[in-house]
């Protein structure tokens, strides 16, 4: 079994004792928040953070049904990809960057947890800028239409990363109000720039990237204002260096599952073609809500949990962790079967001709996702409890699993076999998470700060 974490060494003066307490994974009295949360009650912050939830899937799904009815189907082809990639690089950042602020600083002072949003957002901004500029040097030697949506990224990541890390700061200062505000921001200045293409009757894809630079940007700007926040290279470097072993595991975790997915998805079209794995999308895309649920209750739950195991101690995570498990699988439940008995001319008039393809894998993709409701119970708490090693063991796993089910399915039973190939991959996914996250919450196992580290390291100013 793991070991609880040693006591760190001593650390530069920049750090002071709450803050070094806060990163250990301590209970200390002067480190831990204390009082109501910023913007209000438990119920308030649930109801803030599905309102933010709602408002960043529309300002993501509006621009890409925006730019898929104005462009032509290159362009538009084009800019999926481009999205795809700055998906992927903002979720990578996002681990490496603002998870750590989320698990150690939900439970610091006001004080402590300030300085560290300002070192996660600068280093944000850092990575969003180098994701940018490898971009955009892909963007030079692909050329053409696709060449020049990745050369546009260049202008869209660094205001969208330091945008996304005004969210998390938000979730972790216990005051989702301030995300769904600075989300707002970006979906009213956003439109206005889609809306004012569409009037002009504009097709160049290069001005509709343009409207979502400008509109992540201007919520970015917002949100240094949000929380008087002044960047510093040196802190967000800091920041960086200080939680390298947490955020490298994380990092990796996202990564690894990410491109598991996206490889399988890749092979199954060579296999199957575009008809079949459209099925497979399509059908993830009408279980989209459900996805927006499990973001915002992850949103909520990771800052509550963290702040819970400071105050009380890990085993007193495993009550809201078998009530969140309930509560997410039981929703699931009945959104799948809803869709599953839904008439199939109810389903032709959401998704057209393409509702045989998503009907015929709902059922395989539907128990896939209320395996992923099943398993929050156990991966949110090991989250909170900086437990990436972990994480990453159950990633290690899965993704070779997804891979292997989905394709050997694929192989027996076509695109129905794929789909309850990659369901079986993750049970086994889910069964390993639950079973790691009750031991190291039974065993109260916390690596919030892994000894071979610095506790933080902000830097001055």
């Amino acid at each position: 079994m793991l070991s609880r974490s040693r006591p760190t060494e001593p650390v530069p003066p920049a750090v002071d004792a709450e803050e070094e307490a806060v990163a250990g994974g301590q209970p200390a009295a002067e480190a831990v928040a204390t009082g109501p949360p910023e913007g209000g009650g438990s119920g308030r912050q649930a109801l803030w953070t599905v309102v933010d939830q709602v408002l960043s899937s529309v300002a993501n799904f509006g621009l890409t049904i925006a730019v898929a009815r104005e462009v032509d189907q290159v362009a538009a082809g084009a800019f999926a990809y481009a999205f795809l990639v700055l998906s992927f690089g903002l979720g990578v950042s996002r681990a490496i960057s603002t998870d750590p602020l989320v698990i150690r600083f939900s439970a610091a002072s006001a004080e402590a947890r300030a300085r560290a949003v300002t070192a996660a957002a600068g280093a944000m901004i850092m990575l969003g800028l180098v994701a940018g500029l490898v971009c955009a040097l892909a963007g030079v030697l692909v050329g053409d239409v696709l060449g020049a949506a990745l050369l546009l990224l260049v202008l869209v990541m660094p205001g969208q990363f330091v945008q996304d890390s005004w969210r998390s700061a938000a979730f972790a200062s216990r005051n989702a109000r301030r995300a769904a505000a600075n989300d707002a921001v970006r979906v009213v200045v956003q439109f206005s720039g889609l809306g004012l293409c569409a009037a002009l009757g504009v097709q160049d894809l290069r001005w509709f990237m343009v409207a979502w630079a400008v509109g992540a940007w201007t919520a970015g700007l917002f949100g240094m204002w949000q929380f008087r926040a002044a960047l510093s290279p040196r802190a967000s470097v800091g920041w960086l260096r200080s939680n390298a072993g947490l955020s490298v595991r994380l990092g990796a975790g996202y990564a690894i599952n990410m491109g598991a997915v996206t490889l399988t998805t890749t092979l199954l079209t060579g296999m199957l073609g575009l008809v079949a794995t459209g099925g497979l999308r399509f059908a993830q895309t009408v279980l989209g809500p459900m996805q927006v649920a499990f973001g915002a209750l992850t949103s909520f739950m990771i800052p509550l949990l963290a702040r819970r195991l400071a105050a009380r101690g890990a085993r007193t995570l495993l009550r809201p962790a078998v009530l969140v498990s309930a509560g997410a699988t039981t929703l699931c439940v009945l959104v799948v079967t809803t869709l599953l008995l839904l008439p199939s001319s109810v389903g032709e008039q959401l998704l057209g001709s393409s509702w045989a393809g998503a009907r015929e894998v709902m059922a395989p993709v539907g128990v896939g996702q209320c395996l992923v409701a099943l398993a929050l119970g156990g991966s949110l708490p090991l989250l909170a409890m900086g437990r990436g090693d972990l994480m990453l063991r159950v990633t290690s796993v899965q993704a070779p699993l997804l891979l292997g089910f989905g394709l050997g399915g694929a192989a027996l039973a076509g695109i129905s076999g794929a789909a309850w190939g990659m369901a079986a991959a993750q049970a086994v996914g889910c069964v390993l998470v639950l079973v790691l996250g009750i031991r190291a919450m039974r065993s109260g196992d916390v690596r919030t700060a892994p000894a071979d580290e610095p506790a933080v390291d902000l830097g001055a100013g």
